[in-house]
């Protein structure tokens, strides 16, 4: 890391990517260059936090039909960069905590605070994603490359089976899915670079055993395509077109289909820029399709990232 900060204040590279976002004003997307490559030994601490509103709480796969639900929520997120076998690496861990309530019909879903579900996951390089020392980094030029990403997701968030409307899921799930991104520029500090990022995943679930109002309530896998086109404007300023599509997430409860498949659509715009030691980025996300049974949501996400 010193030798990056060396002749360029503190790392341009922090401007180059952002944290894996459990809570997203685009759906539970991850967000632009969230995945991009970074030395070896690289660690970083992100806090952000994310205001939506919509038919979701702070669970990617649960929706509410009919309800309006309001989330306020505030995330720490730690990330370590690793070489693996000649290529990069890295782990992570998520925590959030916050506040959701809403109404369903016009009528109370409840109100839930505190801790929400924790995540810990790994990406692991699989081709152009190289182990790189930070000197190695500055010079290396990026191309073509795919990762693979794991994210296991963790029944610890606040949960009440007498209400509708809970911060937590009270389940596991597991995604998993190829990252792959196209880099233009001369390195990664160009400040021309731009890339192009596609992200297609598949989400599995554990059945929750007290839901409101049943014995067990099952979901179907919920696929996820996410898409980004980013582009530097400088050296201190970056920007990105940004858009998700879910499908899938059926639900069964005490063993009788709900016919409740979702399908959505969201797009959104990022702007990114650095104020000395830390790396500042502001998201607008809003779903602009769905269907009857499909995601909606509307927010802001407010980043803040100190790379070490």
């Amino acid at each position: 890391m010193r030798g990056l900060q060396q002749g360029q204040g503190r790392w341009h590279l922090v401007l180059l990517f952002c944290a894996v976002l459990p809570a997203s004003a685009l759906a539970q997307d991850d967000g632009s260059r969230t995945y991009q490559l970074l030395p070896a030994e690289t660690r970083f601490v992100t806090l952000f936090g994310v205001i939506n509103q919509g038919n979701q709480a702070d669970d990617p796969a649960i929706v509410t039909p009919g309800a309006t639900i309001d989330t306020s929520l505030a995330v720490l997120r730690y990330a370590q960069y690793f070489p693996l076998g000649g290529q990069a690496g890295s782990a992570f861990a998520i925590l959030p905590t916050g506040k959701v309530s809403g109404t369903i019909g016009g009528q109370s879903g409840g109100t839930s605070s505190g801790i929400g579900d924790a995540q810990i996951g790994a990406l692991f390089g699989l081709i152009g994603y190289p182990a790189l020392s930070a000197e190695e980094y500055k010079a290396y030029k990026p191309g073509f490359s795919v990762s693979a990403l794991l994210k296991l997701s963790a029944p610890t968030g606040a949960y009440s089976s007498t209400q509708q409307i809970n911060l937590g899921a009270n389940r596991w799930s597991f995604r998993i899915g190829p990252v792959i991104t196209y880099s233009v520029g001369e390195n990664f500090l160009d400040p021309s670079l731009m890339t192009f990022e596609l992200q297609p995943s598949a989400t599995f679930f554990t059945a929750n055993e007290a839901p409101f109002g049943a014995g067990r309530v099952q979901q179907a896998p919920l696929y996820h395509i996410e898409a980004h086109i980013t582009r530097n404007l400088d050296k201190a300023w970056w920007v990105s077109a940004d858009m998700v599509y879910f499908t899938g997430g059926a639900t069964s409860t005490d063993g009788i289909r709900n016919h409740n498949y979702q399908r959505s659509l969201g797009l959104g715009a990022s702007l990114g820029t650095q104020v000395g030691d830390v790396y500042l980025k502001a998201t607008y996300g809003h779903v602009v399709e769905r269907n009857e049974d499909g995601l909606y949501k509307k927010g802001i996400r407010l980043l803040a990232v100190y790379a070490f």
